[in-house]
């Protein structure tokens, strides 16, 4: 992911047809759509464990978007508060909240999938999985196997879910992943093989 605000993260995100999908509309509010409860779920609950100022952040940021006082939804028992949280983010007036949110989790929560990603595929980084300037082309015969690696010791939802956030830091995305991303079947959400762009722009 290219590096854009200080806490924002370089390198990150599931298919319908390669003529169906235009990568320049999935935001982050679709991805939170698509994705299973359980894995929206986790965003939080890992924020939470590896940082509770950034989960406290997460929670007022969301309660602002809504008009209201944060107080309010931190009051709720953590499990009404994170459900409360992830109905939030699937609305399009929260997209802004939601893509900062994926951004801090992958980086915090899993690192070393970016950095494993990004070494495959031949783009410099910070060690942390920060990219300082994104390339305008990606090498098709990387792709395959980079993404091979992902997947031996991940779940195809947590690869699928970093993949199309890194193909929607470059405009249009990179054609070579979106012919990945459209046609390797593991990289579909388990949800009819719903994609990102497939979903409610509510």
């Amino acid at each position: 992911m290219k590096k854009r605000l200080p806490c924002k993260i370089t390198g990150c995100l599931l298919g319908a047809t390669p003529s169906s999908l235009d990568t320049d509309l999935v935001r982050a509010f679709q991805l939170f759509q698509a994705i299973s409860p359980q894995l929206a779920a986790d965003v939080f609950r890992s924020l939470r464990e590896n940082s509770r100022e950034v989960y406290k952040g997460a929670l007022i940021s969301l309660a602002n978007e809504r008009r209201l006082r944060p107080v309010f939804i931190q009051r709720k028992p953590l499990d009404a508060q994170i459900d409360w949280m992830v109905k939030t983010v699937k609305l399009k007036a929260s997209d802004s909240a939601a893509e900062h949110i994926l951004q801090i989790w992958l980086l915090k929560c899993h690192k070393d999938l970016l950095v494993e990603f990004l070494d495959a595929i031949g783009v410099p980084h910070d060690g942390e999985g920060s990219v300082e300037e994104l390339p305008d082309e990606l090498e098709a015969e990387k792709l395959g196997p980079a993404i091979d690696k992902l997947l031996e010791s991940r779940s195809p939802e947590l690869v699928a879910t970093y993949l199309w956030m890194f193909q929607t830091q470059k405009p249009g995305g990179w054609p070579p992943l979106n012919v990945c991303l459209h046609e390797d079947s593991r990289l579909r959400f388990a949800a009819a093989g719903a994609s990102p762009a497939e979903t409610k722009e509510s």
